[in-house]
């Protein structure tokens, strides 16, 4: 059917068009026989392509085969040559390990030898050098014994000859500052006390105007010196008001009380026990121990505080008319031979602050607590107690009691020890906190404190009331322990 349409076309088809196919065949035609040969020749390639690529690889299995048996044959020479290297070398370790240890023995022997020769070297030096320092040690201690003798001799003259220097100046100038004072007449008090403060303190005081807790001592030396303040000054006399007031339990067991140093029988006191003078502050003589007590350096003491009326020294006025009496009261003592000793600051007979005097034998340490047991960072002429006391069990009761002793008073300084049960004893009644000289380590509770007292009218100073050869003397003896 094809050939029929090409004849047909043939026929129909103009003679160029018909030449034009009939060139399109012939092409067609040589298209198809090129691509046949190709065909053929692309398989010849590729049938020589194979055999060259089995022969490559025929020939690449063979020099494989034969490198590797090259490379075995020379591993196997290796491995034998370096067996050998290893027994040589080994060998030759042995060879220098021995000669090695030859030479270390050698050489300990040697060193050994060495060391011994060396050590008797030392010792032989050793041995003159101790023979002379023993002989050098001892001219040296010989000559340091002799030197500490002499100087022990010598401290002991210097510190005797400054002792009886500064005895004899206090006592001068006790002696000057008592009699100067005690020739005095009331109405100069004033003048005298403004001059003895400015000497001790370096400051005007002002009497008119007095603002400071230390001026306001001052002023009530003078304007506030009762006939009562007389009485719980006296170390005795005080005894009594106490008792009624806050009860007997609270007073220290007293031992006796005597008019005169020779009435007192020692046989009848404890092994234990204070003697104080009635009449002053700090004249007292604490016995720890009976069987060494000085009695002859006590008397002496007793004569010369008898002999001296303490409201001269600092114008300390309800000190003025107390008759000189001698007091002995049981020892007290909490842990480690100290006392504790609360002294209440109160204020229009309020309470105000604590202070606690402590390690009385070792110098004493001072500490200011507030009524709710905080610690104040202030003292006076004492260091500050580093560590934090404990408050008392029966602190409210301690307040208490002093708040009943300070009422009707401007200012007092109510004392109080507590022992190691709790027992409360009474200390004393202070009015004039040292002697209104307290060097505070800030000035601020100087100012507070005074600014508490509250002055009351001024009374007339005291004069000195004679005392009757006799009239002040009691018929006491010695209470039994």
């Amino acid at each position: 059917m094809l050939q029929s349409i090409k004849n047909i076309l043939k026929h129909i088809l103009p003679p160029p068009t018909r030449t034009l196919i009939r060139e399109t065949e012939s092409l067609r035609a040589e298209i198809h026989s090129s691509e046949q040969r190709h065909a053929a020749e692309l398989e010849s390639f590729r049938r020589e392509q194979s055999e060259l690529l089995r022969q490559l690889s025929t020939m690449q299995e063979q020099h494989f085969e034969a490198i590797a048996q090259s490379f075995l044959h020379e591993t196997e020479a290796l491995r034998a040559e370096l067996h050998a290297a290893e027994h040589n070398h080994a060998a030759a370790m042995n060879t220098l390990q021995s000669e090695l240890r030859t030479v270390e023995q050698r050489h300990a022997t040697e060193l050994e030898t060495f060391r011994q020769e060396q050590a008797a070297l030392i010792q032989s030096s050793l041995s003159a050098q101790d023979q002379q320092f023993d002989r050098i040690d001892t001219q040296l201690r010989t000559a340091l014994s002799s030197f500490e003798q002499k100087n022990t001799s010598l401290l002991q003259r210097i510190n005797q000859n400054e002792r009886t220097i500064l005895s004899r100046f206090e006592s001068e100038k006790w002696a000057s500052r008592y009699f100067h004072n005690s020739r005095l007449k009331p109405e100069d008090y004033e003048r005298e006390l403004v001059l003895w403060y400015r000497e001790h303190t370096g400051k005007q005081l002002d009497l008119q105007n007095p603002k400071t807790f230390n001026e306001k001592i001052q002023w009530m030396k003078l304007y506030d010196s009762t006939p009562l303040k007389t009485r719980l000054s006296d170390k005795y006399d005080v005894r009594q008001w106490v008792s009624e007031k806050i009860g007997e339990d609270y007073l220290t067991p007293l031992l006796g009380v005597w008019n005169s140093f020779d009435e007192i029988n020692f046989d009848l006191l404890p092994s234990r026990f204070v003697l104080k003078a009635t009449h002053g502050c700090g004249w007292n003589i604490v016995v720890k121990d009976k069987a060494t007590f000085d009695v002859a350096s006590a008397r002496k003491s007793f004569d010369q505080w008898f002999q001296r009326n303490y409201a001269f020294w600092g114008f300390e006025l309800q000190y003025l008319n107390i008759p000189p009496r001698i007091v002995a009261e049981e020892y007290l003592e909490n842990d480690n031979n100290d006392l504790y000793d609360y002294k209440v600051f109160c204020f229009g007979g309020k309470a105000e602050s604590v202070m606690f005097l402590c390690q009385r034998n070792q110098g004493l340490k001072m500490a200011f607590y507030d009524l709710n047991w905080n610690k104040l960072p202030f003292t006076y002429n004492f260091p500050q107690l580093e560590t934090d006391m404990p408050r008392p069990k029966n602190f409210d009761q301690l307040i208490r009691l002093a708040e009943v002793l300070a009422e009707g008073f401007p200012h007092v300084r109510v004392d109080f020890y507590v022992l190691n049960d709790g027992t409360i004893k009474f200390g004393e009644m202070t009015f004039t906190s040292a002697d209104g000289l307290c060097r505070w380590s800030d000035p601020e509770p100087d100012l507070k404190y005074g600014s508490l007292i509250h002055l009351p009218p001024p009374k007339t100073p005291p004069t000195l009331v004679p005392q009757i050869k006799g009239a002040s003397k009691r018929r006491i003896t010695n209470e039994q322990p």
